[in-house]
């Protein structure tokens, strides 16, 4: 069947083996319902980003209600993105630490990434004073919005920053 109704709905997990030098994206299809179907086949891209900033892409696709996809890395992954283009249509959940956030904030090549970053770090009980600064430096109007809302005026390090803040615009990209 080609059309049907419904679409994927995702738990999705990431982690890293050291003893066997792999990463991982663990894939749980869980939609339900009469009209939808029980698998969706999804051609996806993941990325491993490491912590310079340099990543790897492997094509994946999924086939089954839950399946594991395992990588040779070269070293402990920065952040796993199960789907590197951020084209998939689907409700999903997946779980990434605030430590993953930050980094993705910073060297995200997709905006979804970062937005959904800044999104969660602006809620974070921890204090994100330095990681909003640095998103005010991104490309996106939104994230910069975001960080600038999420920053306390009262702050003197966020006083000094956003005194001095100078927006990236797009002839300067």
């Amino acid at each position: 069947m080609v059309f049907a109704a419904g679409h994927p709905q995702l738990n999705v997990n990431t982690g890293y083996d050291a003893s066997k030098g792999q990463a991982f994206i663990a894939i749980d299809q869980i939609q339900e319902g009469e009209e939808v179907p029980a698998i969706f086949n999804l051609p996806l891209t993941a990325r491993i980003y490491y912590a310079d900033g340099s990543f790897e892409d492997h094509k994946i696709r999924m086939t089954k209600r839950s399946q594991r996809f395992t990588f040779n890395v070269q070293s402990k992954p920065a952040f796993i993105s199960y789907d590197a283009s951020r084209s998939l249509l689907a409700q999903v959940k997946d779980q990434h630490t605030t430590e993953e956030y930050r980094f993705i904030l910073q060297h995200g090549s997709q905006f979804r990434d970062r937005f959904d970053a800044v999104s969660y770090l602006s809620e974070s009980e921890e204090d994100e004073t330095e990681s909003m600064m640095r998103a005010l430096q991104d490309e996106s109007r939104l994230i910069r919005m975001v960080a600038m809302s999420t920053l306390d005026p009262t702050d003197a390090q966020a006083q000094t920053v956003l005194k001095n803040w100078q927006p990236t615009t797009r002839s300067q990209m």
